[in-house]
């Protein structure tokens, strides 16, 4: 599992969804200038997250 991620935010004002902003991420090591897998100590709490009902494993993105 790599660490690409679409992040889903949405705000709320009086009950109903008044803006969704979904978010494109992943974890960039600059030494080597590409997507990388965060540290151990980091990835272990990021797997442990809820997920959403919707959640998708996004593919590798390695080439």
């Amino acid at each position: 599992m790599d660490f690409n991620a679409h992040m889903r935010n949405t705000a709320y004002l009086d009950k109903s969804a008044d803006a969704r902003l979904t978010s494109t991420a992943g974890w960039f090591d600059l030494r080597q200038r590409k997507l990388t897998v965060p540290p151990p100590n980091l990835a272990e709490p990021l797997r442990a997250l809820d997920h959403t009902d919707d959640f998708q494993v996004l593919p590798n993105s390695a080439r």
